[in-house]
């Protein structure tokens, strides 16, 4: 079966590594795709001996690759993914280099596979527990076609301090809810008892709209931020993803550098950066501007300009139980859907992870998709590449 990979990642266990790719098959259906596969990498021929004698290293092997010199390599085989960095630094100490020591291990599979995040999949199929469909033992192909992913656009309102957090809006897939403490008699909204039974609704929410992509405007360094706050605030699990475990979050200070977050199975990608990314020319990059400019549309409603005076106002329509409110709240997250597809920003950044065969999340990072480009077409010609040794 066809499908589009969004999360690659591994396991090891005691039985070996197991592969795991996280996607959404052309049939609209989510999957988890396993299957088994041996970390390795490569050295001259002539130094196997020594490799043998390292710890973590459970077998070397002949191969018909050569380096650039034209010298017989032999594979490397490890445990797990993270004796290869081990070896390799302990082999360098005795005077042997290594090569493709440094390929992260989903790529290297994919790499000898010939396959990108466009993949057939094949193997024993069962029902998953977070996704629709899940294949053991999985036969993994390229595959052609053009994917079409699940969006989920959150937007959060919160007291002028981001300590408390008033509502929750969702789209996605042809749904719109909003969560809040406060009936206000809204007909999307889902009316919560407290601040903590929102989040574990929103939360279930998540999961079983099951999304491929989490998005918003300023969505990391603001919504999924304060949440994880929250979250830890009333001792939850801050677990959105496709399978079990503690959501990551990195802000970062650097307006050079993208904040990241991490939910398993899923890519998190902000409707700000990703416009920026596709090079669409704003005045500025808030989200009035944006809806007025591609959409001509507005948010539902005006504040006054300094940030205090939107947050007492909120506070006051929270206090009241206005429904005005959460029709905002819901807008603007409605808002990001809308110029994301207008914009063509998103189907913009899933072309670029087929070019570069790199995972929606990682798109940007321009090293790793040429060093993707480079070993795809240095394995054809049966040659390997150095490892990148930056203490040189």
């Amino acid at each position: 079966m066809q499908g589009y990979i969004v999360h690659p990642t591994y396991k090891s266990t005691d039985e070996g590594v197991f592969l795991k790719f996280f996607g959404r098959f052309k049939n609209g259906k989510s999957f988890l795709a396993t299957t088994k596969y041996e970390p390795y990498f490569f050295v001259k021929e002539k130094d196997a001996k020594k490799a043998e004698k390292q710890e973590g290293i459970i077998r070397v092997e002949k191969s018909d690759f050569k380096d650039f010199e034209g010298n017989s390599l032999s594979k490397v085989f490890t445990k797990i993914p993270s004796d290869v960095a081990d070896a390799r630094h302990n082999l360098k100490k005795d005077g042997v280099k290594a090569y493709e020591a440094d390929i992260r291990f989903t790529n290297r599979f994919l790499i000898d596979h010939e396959a990108g995040m466009l993949v057939d999949v094949e193997g024993k199929e069962s029902k998953g527990e977070r996704v629709d469909v899940l294949v053991e033992d999985a036969k993994i192909k390229p595959a052609s076609f053009t994917p079409s992913l699940k969006v989920l656009s959150l937007d959060i309102e919160t007291d002028r301090k981001a300590e408390k957090v008033f509502s929750i809006a969702v789209v996605c897939d042809g749904f719109k809810k909003v969560f809040s403490d406060r009936d206000t008699k809204f007909s999307h909204q889902v009316v919560c008892k407290d601040e903590k039974d929102m989040l574990e609704k929103f939360r279930e929410c998540v999961l079983d709209s099951d999304p491929d992509v989490i998005t918003g405007w300023n969505v990391i360094d603001f919504d999924l931020a304060v949440l994880k706050g929250r979250f830890e605030h009333y001792k939850l699990r801050f677990d959105l993803g496709r399978e079990e475990g503690e959501g990551e979050i990195r802000v970062q200070p650097s307006f050079f550098v993208s904040s990241k977050a991490k939910f398993i199975g899923r890519a998190v990608l902000d409707g700000l950066h990703l416009l920026r990314a596709s090079y669409v020319d704003l005045p500025n990059y808030k989200l009035e501007t944006a809806a007025n400019i591609i959409l001509g549309d507005k948010k539902s409603l005006s504040f006054d300009d300094s940030f205090v005076g939107k947050a007492v106002e909120i506070e006051r329509m929270y206090r009241r139980g206005d429904k005005k409110l959460l029709e905002y709240n819901l807008k603007d997250a409605d808002l990001v859907v809308k110029i994301l597809e207008k914009s063509g920003a998103l189907d913009l950044a899933i072309k670029r992870s087929l070019v570069a065969n790199l995972e929606l999340d990682n798109v940007g990072a321009s090293v790793a998709a040429l060093d993707n480009l480079y070993l795809r077409e240095l394995k054809k010609k049966r040659i390997v590449a150095t490892s990148s040794d930056y203490s040189e």
